[in-house]
């Protein structure tokens, strides 16, 4: 959870799956309150977006990692 003024602001969480290939893993968010002007903030510099390229690295370089780790 990330914090913005003293108020729960963004929940993230990441969802781990069995599946055949090993692992499957899914990161996400939720705004739970950010200020007003945020809002005007992220829809002019498509923060979205943003986050959702960066959450793709992140399971990228997460997956690498796992992978590169000593079984056991």
């Amino acid at each position: 959870m990330t914090e913005e003024r003293g108020h729960d602001s963004t929940l993230w969480t990441y969802q781990l799956r069995a599946s055949a290939g090993g692992t499957t893993v899914t990161e996400s968010y939720q705004v739970r309150w950010i200020p007003w002007w945020m809002h005007a903030v992220d829809a002019v510099t498509f923060r979205r977006r943003q986050l959702l390229r960066h959450m793709a690295k992140t399971l990228v370089q997460l997956k690498a990692a796992a992978e590169a780790a000593p079984a056991g």
